[in-house]
């Protein structure tokens, strides 16, 4: 059985890393993990709301303002927030955003190695993102903020993923 945290319902768990990875799929499970009381937001789909062509940046921004702003109200009525998103320049603003909610905020990048998510790719049928893919995850794992937030989930089922988030408190970011 899973432990859940004590402080359940004042906890943002932030799932990035590269288009394929898993993030959905961890995502849908930890939501579903947390009993309840929890919600998940799902940064794709607030990004493909706009039904005409936004400039790419203008589309992030939206992207992001939406996320806090969806955050901040879950938050307020006691939910926990799943997020899932690729997360590159935006972690220490969307923390900012939600620094006066006193929550624990734990970050977590999903990282493969690149036969693996090679293989997750070609199996749903997105072979021709493999090489954006790999390009963005050694972008993720390279930068320092991210150093300690990576997981590698080469050889893990999902349940062991959420349970290491669940568990492991190198993800918790500490202001």
């Amino acid at each position: 059985m899973i432990r859940l945290p004590q402080n359940h319902g004042k906890t943002v768990y932030l799932i990035s890393g590269p288009v394929g990875v898993g993030k959905s799929t961890t995502a849908g499970e930890l939501s579903r993990t947390l009993q309840g009381a929890a919600v998940r937001l799902e940064g794709d789909l607030l990004m493909h709301m706009p039904v005409q062509e936004v400039p790419w940046e203008k589309l992030i921004s939206m992207t992001w303002e939406n996320i806090v702003l969806l955050t901040r109200n879950f938050l307020v009525h006691g939910f926990d927030v799943v997020v899932d998103y690729v997360v590159e320049e935006e972690l220490m603003w969307f923390c900012e955003k939600l620094k006066d909610l006193d929550v624990d905020i734990r970050y977590i990048v999903l990282w493969a190695d690149e036969t693996a998510l090679s293989q997750r790719l070609k199996k749903r049928g997105d072979e021709y993102l493999i090489n954006r893919s790999v390009f963005l995850m050694q972008k993720l794992a390279n930068l320092e903020i991210n150093r300690q937030h990576l997981l590698d989930i080469s050889s893990m089922e999902t349940a062991e993923v959420v349970a290491s988030i669940l568990s492991d408190s190198r993800y918790s970011l500490k202001f």
